[in-house]
């Protein structure tokens, strides 16, 4: 156990010194300077190609902000939603009504500290309009976008930077903030069948402890190999091409959210049982 956690604090130092990495290669960079760097990789004037395209093919920047703000929030909930995953281990957690308060409230600062800043530091880097126009030639499958792929904040860093020390460094915070997502989708799953065996709505032996390992091995390796065949599929075939995450993440856990919303008239006995910061 010692050893996951010190890996773990190892992970999240490296991801955010990746941030660090990336805002700080943003900050020194003029939007002058990415224009040119930009049309150096993909093509003489081609900055300004893309935003005549993205225009000329029905692209404009909205002035009324408000609905699609409100539109995109199902999105950012998606990006935002691992607040809520160490309410999954909550009972095995020392002090876990002061641990789940910093986890969940310091996660969603943390979180929306780097958006905030990641975001600012484009749009001042690459500008408004290249970077929407640069999206929705992406999205539409216009023949005009200009790259091989994606583009994501993560591939204008590597065409800015030319350190390879720093690109290395990006690279390793993605991968350890990887890391620690994929786990977490593990204890997900692994705590809610278990929950399932108590309840009985899943077989029991799903909920059987090893002695040596302490933990649900059967259950463990039943979701490491729904887990890979999942993956196989997901990857060699269009079966699994469809699903829109975003939607689906937010109707699975609406329930919930409805749930906490009506607490204060459902369940008035347990809302008062909380602590006035809870309440608040």
């Amino acid at each position: 156990m010692r050893a996951v956690v010190r890996v773990n604090k190892i992970a999240i130092l490296l991801g955010t010194l990746g941030m660090i990495v990336i805002a700080g290669i943003l900050l020194s960079v003029t939007q002058s300077d990415f224009v040119r760097i930009f049309n150096s990789y993909a093509g003489d004037g081609m900055y300004s190609k893309v935003i005549q395209e993205a225009h000329a093919s029905g692209w404009s920047i909205p002035q009324e902000r408000l609905v699609p703000t409100i539109l995109g929030l199902p999105l950012l909930y998606f990006a935002m939603m691992g607040y809520s995953f160490p309410t999954y281990v909550g009972g095995e957690i020392r002090r876990a009504p002061r641990a789940m308060l910093v986890t969940v409230v310091g996660s969603i600062a943390f979180t929306a500290f780097w958006y905030i800043t990641i975001s600012a530091l484009s749009l001042r880097a690459m500008g408004e309009d290249f970077i929407t126009s640069m999206g929705y030639l992406f999205f539409s499958g216009s023949s005009s976008y200009p790259l091989a792929v994606p583009p994501w904040v993560n591939t204008f860093f590597v065409i800015i930077n030319s350190n390879p020390i720093l690109t290395a460094l990006a690279i390793l915070s993605w991968i350890a903030f990887g890391y620690l997502l994929i786990i977490q989708f593990f204890l997900i799953a692994s705590r809610t069948v278990f929950a399932w065996s108590f309840d009985r709505a899943a077989p029991a032996a799903l909920a059987e402890v090893s002695d040596r390992w302490h933990t649900p091995v059967l259950l463990m390796t039943l979701i490491m190999i729904i887990g890979i065949v999942i993956s196989v599929v997901y990857t060699f075939t269009n079966l699994l091409s469809f699903p829109n995450l975003a939607f689906f993440y937010t109707i699975a856990l609406l329930p919930e959210g409805l749930a906490g919303i009506l607490l204060p008239w459902r369940k008035r006995n347990l809302f008062e049982s909380q602590t006035s910061f809870v309440k608040k």
